[in-house]
């Protein structure tokens, strides 16, 4: 039964004998997998068929397999991937698997195997990935493994292997990802390693590695992790990786480097995260590339990010500052204000300074409790963090301070925040506190500072808000704090929360910088600028960053039809019964009439771009709708019912405009109306009730927003739809505004609230009548569905193809609602996505899946997925996103995707391709994303992808080029 007709297949029989022989010695004391003589071989556990006739080309378990590689595994002379990480295997590695003559994929990573790495694996040239990390392997590194020239994994990090790193291993023409480290190796790095041309990540941390770092690693144009941390390197760090253009992560940690750190490193313009820490190295460390500090850990909570050299242009401003007294120092190491201070020599210089600053801080008011008599940690305002302990914040808030800011608080330079607000400080801003490199927050706000803003706060990069609100300070805003970009050590992202300049109600002059426009676009940005004396204008680019524009009285620099996009933006509209878009929370710069609300249209003119608000009601009770005009970030309020206007914020454009904002406020408030809404309909014939709609009972309606509920309306209900937020859909009789509260995902009641406003109507028995009519329609898909079996079928066949570390929950005994990653259309039973991010699949991209013929979005992204991108996936002609980036898939990129016309993004990152992009990807008129970077393309752009602005280099196709003329 395990094998149809055996005598037309004597090959699949031999399988199965091996399989049946292997499979308690796999196991071991652990679970066997499910392969037995009453099943078909096809049905078997992690086993894979194909090809014709059909043979074993797929081995895939992980789990609880806690035997041995049995030597009989070499007899699948047909298999194509031996899958078998994560389980607990033990003994060594059977030389018989070298017979495996067609194997391209082979993971044995992460078990318990011991002994050599077996001399005979080099002969399987058609070898792609060997992984055997995390195992206990001995001996050295066969330099035999030169022979595997189709290799573009080779991972044997976390074993116990010795000996040196063959240089023979740079002659493997395609390897872009080695992983050595984690092992006992010793000797040299090879200079010839700096020929893996087409090396992406080199891992050979946590081994013994002796000597210098070889210059010759500067040729690794493709690299984008190099890791080199926890060996005996010594040396200086060579200027030639200054010429990694790819570079992202640079680990160089836990060794003996010396000498200064080359200024060539900061040109790298991929690098988002370094560490150089437990180094001896000297001199100083420059804003750019101590902004990417990785901020790492080990499992003790030991910091591995830090570095102890000073910034090179603050080490001068601290230079220029007069230490603090020495009998100062001498009384906090004496009087108990640090214990232990032969320990923290950089503590007791902290508290020097606060000793030294606390006289000047408070004038002529009590100064606070600091004291060398005192414990510092007891110290009013004082925080320490860190190891070993330092002041990290200083908040002294509505203390009555009435002295002025020491600039020798510059020398605590741990602090990350100084919260001197709301007190009555005077004189001027120290330049100096520009030096504190870790500061995130800078408030002095609400005292009687004096003289100009200091342009070297603006060195403070990590800073998250300046608050100089209520103070004396005049001069212009300077141009210095445009440098401030609010990133987190080691990130390439900004925050979450936006970076605040509070500047309110000083006595500041002239313009708003240009320069703030391009810190609104590299991070974002809260500007608060009303109660000063500005004048020009406000630059159009500084978007919606400067929250108080309105207030402020300056118009635009620009026209803000100078903002508006080439080609017109055309959202994705949704009619009414009527035919009139309606569109809450979407954006338009195409004119016409639109639906506001279910009782309200209007004409949108010419000349603005509109982003449509949601429904909500303001504090007098009226349902209210906010429409923005993007460009000049205006906004106005009118009644969602009536068209009244309610309020608007608007900063004029220059005389000389096309077009005024407020002149296309008016004629839109004039053109607005009243036009009930008419039910639409769903594709099944049920009205559809959307927010703030009021409909007459005796008919069945959709609650829009939920999952699929319909109500029967009772009869002599007039019913609205107030909310659906938060799984909450509330229910409103209007007669009595009493509200009836259901789940909006499963139909249960939550909560009733029943006024006493209904007349002689039972309201409670009402909402009984309209509860219990709650039902989900129509039904949730399923595979016996006859037009969801097909793609079912394709899904199943996909799963029997794919390998990897994973197994999918797709079965033909579970609904297919609950498939992973699967998007089934109730409207059309057909499967409209499959979303398998980083799910550790490997192998081929199933060709089962390009019958799919409704699929709408392929995410396949970050997995091990190898064998080309199949020309078949050009049949899916309704896909509007395809995700396939961060696999090693190889090949080139196939024409036939070019057929793809409802494509809105294709990522192809970091998968390996050569060759050319098809002229035929010209033609995706759809196309907003596309990702082609870490490939190793050429030739020219076509004509039809320019639209993308390529800045080829940021691709890292350095072959790749626009075509002539």
């Amino acid at each position: 039964m395990a094998v149809p007709e055996p005598e037309r297949n004597p090959g699949l029989v031999r399988d199965c004998e091996v399989l049946l022989g292997a499979r308690d010695t796999l196991a071991g004391s652990g679970t066997a997998p499910r392969w037995s003589t009453d099943r078909p071989i096809g049905e078997w556990t992690g086993i894979t068929l194909s090809s014709s006739p059909p043979r074993v080309t797929e081995i895939s378990l992980w789990g609880e397999l806690k035997g041995r590689l049995p030597p009989s595994l070499g007899q699948l002379e047909e298999l194509r991937s031996l899958h078998l990480r994560d389980a607990t295997l033990t003994g060594g590695i059977p030389p018989e698997l070298a017979a495996l003559s067609h194997l391209n994929y082979l993971d044995l990573s992460r078990n318990g195997l011991t002994g050599p790495i077996p001399v005979g694996l080099a002969s399987l040239s058609n070898l792609r990935t060997l992984k055997l990390g995390g195992n206990q392997l001995t001996g050295e590194i066969p330099v035999e493994l030169r022979s595997l020239q189709n290799l573009t994994h080779l991972s044997l990090g976390g074993n116990r292997l010795s000996g040196e790193i063959p240089p023979e291993l740079a002659t493997i023409p395609y390897l872009w990802n080695l992983t050595l480290g984690g092992n006992q190796l010793t000797g040299t790095i090879p200079p010839e390693l700096g020929e893996f041309r087409a090396l992406r990540s080199l891992n050979l941390t946590g081994n013994r590695l002796t000597g210098e770092i070889p210059p010759e690693l500067g040729g690794l144009e493709y690299l984008t992790h190099l890791d080199l941390g926890q060996n005996e390197l010594t040396g200086s760090i060579p200027p030639e990786l200054g010429a990694l253009t790819n570079l992202v992560h640079l680990y160089l940690y836990n060794n003996r480097l010396t000498g200064e750190i080359p200024g060539s490193l900061d040109s790298l313009p991929q690098l988002i995260r370094v560490s150089l820490v437990n180094n001896p190295l000297t001199g100083c460390i420059s804003r750019v590339l101590h902004s990417k500090l990785a901020r790492l850990s080990w499992d003790d909570g030991t910091s591995l990010g830090q570095i102890d050299l000073p910034l090179c242009d603050v080490a001068s401003t601290l230079a220029g500052l007069e230490p603090p007294q020495p009998g100062l120092t001498d009384r906090c190491s004496r009087d108990g204000a640090v214990p232990q201070p032969e320990d923290n020599p950089a503590l007791v210089r902290d508290c020097a300074v606060l000793l030294e600053a606390r006289t000047v801080l408070a004038g002529a008011a009590s100064p606070p409790n600091w004291s060398a008599n005192r414990p510092i940690g007891d110290w009013e305002g004082v925080e320490l963090g860190g190891v070993p302990l330092r002041v990290t914040s200083l908040e002294l808030t509505s203390g009555g301070l009435r002295g002025r800011i020491p600039a020798g608080i510059a020398r605590l330079t741990e602090l990350k925040r100084l919260d001197l607000a709301d007190n009555s400080l005077h004189g001027g801003i120290p330049a100096e506190l520009g030096a504190l490199v870790d500061l995130e927050t800078l408030r002095l706000n609400g005292n009687q500072l004096s003289g100009e803003i200091p342009g070297d706060l603006g060195h403070l990069r990590y800073l998250g808000e300046l608050n100089h609100f209520g103070n004396r300070l005049t001069g212009q805003i300077p141009e210095g704090l445009s440098d401030l970009e609010n990133l987190s050590p080691g990130m390439d992202y900004s925050r979450i929360e936006p970076l605040l300049l509070d500047l309110r109600n000083n006595r500041l002059t002239g313009g708003i910088p240009i320069a703030f426009a391009e810190l609104a676009k590299g991070t974002r940005l809260d500007l608060r600028l009303t109660g000063n004396r500005l004048t020009g204008c406000i630059p159009l680019a500084l978007g919606g960053a400067l929250s108080d524009r309105a207030a402020l009285g300056l118009t635009y620099c620009q026209c803000p039809s100078a903002l508006l996009f080439d080609r017109e933006y055309r959202p994705a509209l949704t009619l009414g019964a009527d035919g009139i878009p309606f569109m809450p929370r979407q954006t338009t710069d195409l004119a016409g009439t639109y639906r506001l609300s279910p009782s309200l249209v209007t004409d949108l003119p010419s000349g603005g771009r509109y982003l449509l608000g949601e429904l909500m009601r303001n504090e007098d009770g009226d349902v209210a709708v906010k429409i923005e005009e993007l460009t000049s970030h205006s906004h106005l309020v009118i009644n969602a019912l009536t068209g009244e206007e309610l309020s608007r914020s608007v900063v004029e454009s220059p005389s000389h405009c096309r077009v005024s904002t407020s002149n296309l406020f008016d004629q839109l408030v004039r053109s607005a109306r009243v036009q009930p809404l008419g039910p639409p309909r769903d594709p099944d014939g049920v009205h559809r009730l959307k927010v703030f709609q009021t409909v007459d009972g005796g008919r069945s309606y959709r609650i829009d927003g939920s999952n699929f509920l319909v109500v029967d309306v009772p009869r002599g209900m007039r019913l609205t739809l107030e909310y659906v937020r938060n799984n909450r859909a509330g229910l409103r009789d209007e007669a009595s505004g009493s509200v009836l509260t259901l789940d909006a995902t499963t139909g249960r009641t939550l909560s009733r609230r029943i006024t006493g406003a209904g007349g002689e109507r039972d309201v409670g028995s009402l909402f009984d009548r309209l509860a219990a009519s709650v039902r989900e329609h129509p039904a949730p898909p399923s595979c016996d569905d006859p037009r969801t079996a097909p793609d079912c079928q394709a899904l199943l066949e996909a799963k029997a193809t794919f390998g990897g570390s994973r197994t999918l929950n797709w079965s033909a005994f579970t609904p297919v609602e609950v498939w992973q990653g699967v998007t089934v259309s109730r409207w059309t039973g057909r499967v409209v996505e499959v979303g398998l991010f980083s799910q550790g699949l490997a192998g081929p991209i199933p060709l089962s899946l390009s019958r799919l013929s409704a699929l709408e979005r392929l995410d396949l992204y970050r997995n091990d997925l190898t064998g080309g991108i199949p020309p078949e996936l050009g049949l899916l002609t309704e896909l509007r996103e395809l995700r396939l980036g961060e696999n090693p898939l190889g090949g080139s990129i196939p024409p036939e995707l070019g057929s793809l016309a409802s494509l809105v993004t294709l990522n192809l990152y970091g998968t390996g391709l050569v060759g050319e992009i098809p002229e035929e990807l010209g033609s995706l008129e759809r196309l907003e994303t596309l990702m082609v970077y870490g490939n190793n393309l050429e030739g020219c752009i076509p004509d039809g992808l320019l639209q993308f602005d390529f800045n080829i280099h940021s691709f890292n196709n350095p072959n790749l080029r626009r075509c002539e003329g």
